[in-house]
């Protein structure tokens, strides 16, 4: 809680590697965040 991340996605493919945008934020102290990623 109250940590600040920064999160970039990118793929890899044939075709080469491509990015998305940068995102940041901030967790809110009290709350619990849980990430799925597939």
């Amino acid at each position: 809680p109250g940590q600040h991340y920064y999160v970039k996605a990118y793929a890899t493919n044939s075709a080469g590697t491509g990015y998305g945008g940068q995102v940041e934020f901030t967790t809110k102290i009290g709350r619990s965040y849980g990430f799925i990623i597939g």
